[in-house]
């Protein structure tokens, strides 16, 4: 914990024995040695660094000031914040429009991010990459750059660890994502079962903006989940830990909104996206070990390219570490019968089996067994069909945990402990939420079937609901979102001369959604007036009305690209666009690229 306070000249954090000034005319960060008294280390007014982002005019050094307490696992707290405050060096906001456009965007991903934290243990790696060690502060030097989401704001001050080691405990990782625990008793033994979902940082964004992989082998949409379980009694204590991961299809493909529902389909060829997904493939081995990839998209039709594309990929790597899958999880579970999940857990466990899982003799702190390799599951979006299967799995190992411990019969299964089986369908149905939500704007579909484990008309009448919500969200909203992840994790960094509202596009395009609206008004005024005008009969200004509404709204769909709330700061690569002079501000066209290159 960090006790905060900012004068004309400085801010001053003091933790322990030192405190960190901050110049606020220059942004110089030095360190100090000055003790907390006894009063200042009980303050409940004490604070956690997210770091400092430089916009346009001002540099803001971003505090969590409200947390709440998420789950403790093995005798650490782990927090969700609940509230950041924002503060300019200059001491107040500028009035300069763009640094206030890009202050809002600031205040947003800090608002709806659900960002974790503990001062005890490194969130960013696993219970299997950390258990070799075990320090009093968590240690930046070893945290997993994928999931340190606050690195680049925490840039400054991990500058100055290099001239005052000290200043590493000011800096705290914190992991977008999930965490959440849960304990109960079985057969007079605790048992605790938690779940943490860490997102990586790299080609994070929104759906449709970001899809695929990029040069560097980043998928998108990429989480790496790790469901752990502690068993204890007065003699032993016993850490069980399972890591699964998702990612977008690791090859060059995209789905270009225009307003339809269903957008336009674009992929690259497999051989373009070989040397990428190399990369990709290389590192997940060197962390997980060998990967079990399932495919959860459809054989035909729309997603039939990015079925085709994605096993053309593994086809030309040839690696005997990458096992490969493929289940139809719409064909095969169609009219509702989900139990047919079955099929494809039969088909992957001889290899579940014997890619076993992290054991940890927690009072010795000894690594028992490790995890071999993982599964690494992907439906169009990694969401919803992926939250399903990836339940599945989580279901199955720990089913043969608590075989293990003794806790379930050889035959029993996990709903016989009804306490447990009602923790676990909450805990991955909340998970499978959040990170639909942080993705697609919405909460997930098909979490009846994670909740209760039957697919019910209800449950397919609040997907139809979310599913109308992403379309809305993923068209009109996701480009001012996509800005946010690209300045809060230093994809963009503003210039002086950076304009983020200037529009572009021609009048024509501008003025129709108007012109649509006021043909709309006529059309009912018209129908529910009696009166006749000097002018134009009521029939005839309905009809007039009609025509104009028909004109206005296919001219608004055909030229649906041109409507779509595309971001602004970096834009999707598989476009043609028109920049202004400083080249930062978007004007769509109505043309694609020939060839979408990451």
């Amino acid at each position: 914990m960090v006790q905060f306070e900012a004068t004309e000249k400085q801010f001053k954090l003091r933790r322990e024995d030192c405190c960190l000034l901050i110049d606020r005319a220059t942004g110089r960060v030095q360190i100090t040695p000055e003790e907390l008294d006894s009063e200042d280390r009980k303050s409940e007014n004490s604070v956690t660094i997210f770091g400092s982002i430089k916009l346009k005019k001002d540099e803001y050094l971003i505090l969590a000031t409200e947390r709440s307490s998420a789950a403790q696992i093995l005798g650490h707290k782990i927090y969700r914040v609940e509230k950041f405050e924002v503060i300019p060096y200059m001491g107040r906001l500028a009035t300069d429009q763009d640094e206030l456009d890009l202050y809002n965007l600031l205040q947003n991903h800090l608002k709806t991010g659900p960002f974790y934290f503990s001062y005890t243990w490194d969130l960013t790696n696993s219970l299997q990459r950390s258990c070799a060690e075990e320090t009093k502060y968590p240690d930046v030097s070893r945290s997993d750059n994928r999931f340190f989401w606050n690195e680049f704001a925490s840039k400054n001050f991990i500058q100055a660890v290099q001239a005052h080691p000290e200043a590493t405990s000011f800096i705290t990782p914190m992991i977008y994502g999930f965490i959440t625990s849960s304990s109960s008793m079985v057969k007079g033994r605790s048992v605790t079962l938690a779940l943490i979902s860490r997102r990586s940082k790299f080609r994070a964004g929104t759906r449709y903006f970001t899809r695929g992989i990029d040069e560097n082998g980043n998928p998108a949409n990429f989480n790496e989940v790790e469901q752990i379980t502690i068993v204890s009694d007065d003699r032993s204590e016993i850490t069980y830990s399972h890591v699964q991961t998702r990612g977008s299809v690791p090859a060059y493909w995209a789905e270009v909104n225009n307003l339809r529902y269903r957008p336009r389909m674009i992929t690259n060829s497999a051989s373009l996206a070989t040397k990428a997904a190399q990369k990709h493939f290389d590192e997940q081995i060197a962390i997980y070990g060998d990967q079990i990839l399932v495919n959860l998209v459809n054989c035909k039709g729309h997603e039939l390219p990015v079925k085709q594309v994605y096993e053309n990929v593994v086809r030309r790597l040839d690696n005997p570490r990458i096992h490969y899958h493929y289940f139809d999880f719409h064909k095969e579970c169609s009219r509702m019968r989900w139990d047919r999940v079955s099929l494809l857990m039969d088909e992957i466990l001889p290899e579940l089996d014997e890619q076993g899982y992290t054991t940890l003799d927690t009072q010795k702190y000894r690594v028992l067994s490790r995890q071999t390799s993982v599964v690494r599951s992907n439906c169009m979006d990694c969401l919803d069909r992926t939250n399903v299967v990836q339940s599945c799995i989580g279901r199955h190992v720990l089913t043969n945990q608590l075989r293990k411990c003794g806790l379930l019969g050889a035959t029993h299964p996990l709903r016989s402990i009804l306490p447990l089986e009602k923790s676990f369908c909450r805990i991955w149905a909340d998970n499978a939420d959040h990170i639909s939500t942080a993705y697609s704007g919405t909460g997930a579909l098909k979490t009846d079937f994670t909740r209760t484990g039957v697919r019910t008309r209800r449950g397919a009448f609040d997907d139809f609901i979310n599913s109308a919500k992403r379309y809305f969200f993923n068209n009109f909203y996701d480009g001012a979102r996509q800005d946010a992840y690209d300045l809060v994790l230093g994809r963009f960094i503003p210039s002086s001369n950076f304009h983020y509202r200037l529009d572009l596009r021609p009048l024509t395009i501008r003025c129709m959604p108007y012109v649509l609206l006021v043909c709309v008004f006529l059309f009912f005024f018209s129908l529910f007036s009696r009166s006749s005008t000097a002018v134009l009969s009521p029939h005839v200004l309905l009809l007039l009305s009609f025509l104009g509404v028909l004109a206005s709204a296919f001219y608004c769909i055909s030229h649906g690209m041109q409507y779509v709330n595309w971001p602004r700061l970096l834009l999707p690569t598989f476009l043609h666009s028109e920049f202004n002079t400083e080249g930062r501000v978007f004007s769509p066209n109505n043309q694609l690229a020939t060839q979408y290159k990451a």
